[in-house]
């Protein structure tokens, strides 16, 4: 069938088995598992490419949910997380931030998207046994939106990493099946030492492997919205 990109589509794109799938104009889950999220120290819900967007002040709020097995991204097919993030300033932060996090409470095991100290974004797994990293080139703590994707591959073991629908690499990595995620964490990870400051919007987490155009779409989703607001 056709997708047609409109300024009135505002569930994130969804694609294979949904996990949770959050546009972060409230904390509610739209992708009909019911998987809503805690507001932690009130987040608030201002203007974003589409209505509202999650916004964090940088010292204490985030979104979360815990102890939910759902969320553990195991398995033997892919696990793609896409979400829209703009930083509050455009000076870079003084230490690492997490914006989104998917972790194991009594564990390493991680998949977490975060801003260096440079502004660089860097996506990261670790399952346990094995680690990878992919940093981009850039500077995207701006004060813009843009639109992050990670994909990670328990069959072919590689982690890719896309920002504004272009591929920044893709590196292999070692899986050794025992993830055990049960977290997902908007605006911080679970050691709650480190906020991000600024909105994140239009989170998608799905047991499947998005493709080029997907993803582009989904880019070209957040333009399309950012013109019509």
């Amino acid at each position: 069938g056709t997708i047609f990109v409109t300024d009135t589509y505002q569930t994130p794109y969804m694609k294979g088995l949904r996990v949770g799938a959050y546009p972060l104009d409230d904390v509610n889950d739209r992708s009909g598992n019911a998987k809503t999220l805690t507001n932690n120290n009130s987040t608030t819900f201002t203007s974003g490419p589409f209505g509202n967007a999650a916004t964090f002040n940088g010292t204490n709020q985030s979104l979360s949910r815990t102890g939910d097995s759902d969320f553990n991204i195991d398995g033997s097919g892919s696990c793609t997380v896409s979400f829209y993030f703009k930083s509050t300033s455009a000076s870079n932060p003084a230490a690492v931030v997490r914006m989104v996090a998917i972790e194991r409470a009594a564990g390493t095991e991680a998949f977490e998207f975060w801003f260096n100290t440079n502004g660089t974004l860097s996506v990261y797994i670790d399952d346990g046994a094995g680690i990878a990293t992919i940093t981009s080139p850039g500077d995207f703590h701006d004060s813009n939106w843009h639109h992050v994707v990670g994909i990670v591959s328990f069959s072919s073991d590689f982690l890719r990493f896309y920002v504004d629908g272009v591929q920044i690499a893709t590196t292999g990595w070692t899986n050794s099946n025992s993830f055990g995620t049960d977290a997902l964490y908007v605006g911080s990870n679970e050691d709650l030492s480190v906020f991000f400051a600024g909105q994140v919007a239009q989170l998608s987490v799905t047991m499947s492997k998005w493709s080029e155009n997907e993803i582009n779409f989904e880019y070209q989703r957040m333009l399309r919205g950012l013109a019509g607001a």
